[in-house]
């Protein structure tokens, strides 16, 4: 079978061809529409379903019981902070109480706070 040749279009043909389409109001076939409206009761049973059954996890539970997010960020920050002290600022607090604390008592500063050797053992 051979082909037609096929001329292009002048705009007026062209805006008809345009007028025609416009005009036309193609509507779905109820088949369709039947299949879209169940696929969407589907889809939206087992979002209802999901929904009801998800409560908060535990971290959502955790954060609510602190305060939220900005808590925790301070919590977390102030952990950090006092754990950096503890280890570091060891010797600086003999300085800062004057030395009162190892001539007073007779104990050196280790003896006074434990340190992280000690819940690390013998090395």
């Amino acid at each position: 079978m051979q082909m037609a040749e096929q001329r292009p279009l002048d705009d007026g043909e062209l805006e008809a061809l345009f007028a025609a389409v416009r005009q036309s109001k193609p509507q779905p076939s109820s088949d369709l529409m039947a299949r879209i409206i169940e696929d969407s009761r589907r889809h939206a049973d087992a979002a209802a379903g999901i929904r009801q059954s998800s409560g908060p996890g535990f971290l959502e539970w955790i954060l609510g019981a602190i305060g939220g997010v900005p808590a925790a960020a301070g919590l977390l920050t102030a952990t950090a902070a006092g754990l950096a002290i503890g280890y570091f600022a060891s010797a600086p607090l003999d300085g800062l109480s004057g030395g009162y604390l190892v001539t007073a008592a007779g104990y050196s500063l280790e003896d006074i706070m434990p340190s992280f050797f000690d819940l690390i053992g013998e090395v």
